[in-house]
Order: C-alpha cells, then structure tokens, then sequence
C-alpha cells in the first residue's frame, strides 16, 4: 500500500485560460484553443476589453461592434405537462 508522501497530486492547470477553456467546450462543444483551420493547440496571448480598442478590431473583421439586443423573455408553458405521477398504473400484456 502506497504512503501518504508517495501519492503525487493530480496536476492542476494554474492556468485560468484552461477553465475558461474547458467550460467553453463542455457548455457549447468546441475547443476554443484548438485552431479551426490545422487543428494544432492556440493559446491567449491577449485579451481585449476597452471599447476604443475592441470596436475597430470587431470592425476589422467586418462583425458588427454593438452588443446583441436580449431576447425577450418566453411566457411559461400554458397547459401543465401531459406526466402521469402515479406510477401505480398495471402493465400490459407486454411487461409496459
């Protein structure tokens, strides 16, 4: 049996890219640092967050440098759920 000292720690990324990363890939399915066009691993190098600097890049890009607009809310569903709580109904013939 191993001893307490012998175990070595998972390796942790330090890196906050990583989670910002894997949470990409596992909400919306795409490695974000994954090149589209080789496939080959990216990292950040930068982040853009002032305005005077983020708009002429998104425009440079021909992509439209105004926030989207919300969506408006959707209005909860008008019928209650077709769901049979009693779950003492008898089977049928075929064991269902």
């Amino acid at each position: 049996m191993p001893r307490k000292h012998d175990i070595k720690p998972k390796e942790i990324s330090t890196s906050k890219n990583y989670r910002w990363a894997e949470l990409m890939k596992r909400t919306f399915g795409v490695d974000v640092l994954k090149c589209p066009a080789c496939g080959k691993n990216m990292k950040v190098t930068s982040t853009l967050l002032n305005d005077s600097v983020v708009k002429p890049f998104l425009r440079s890009l021909k992509q439209s440098d105004e926030p989207p607009q919300p969506s408006a809310a959707r209005a909860p569903p008008e019928n209650d759920a077709d769901f049979d709580f009693d779950q003492s109904s008898p089977q049928s013939d075929d064991g269902f």
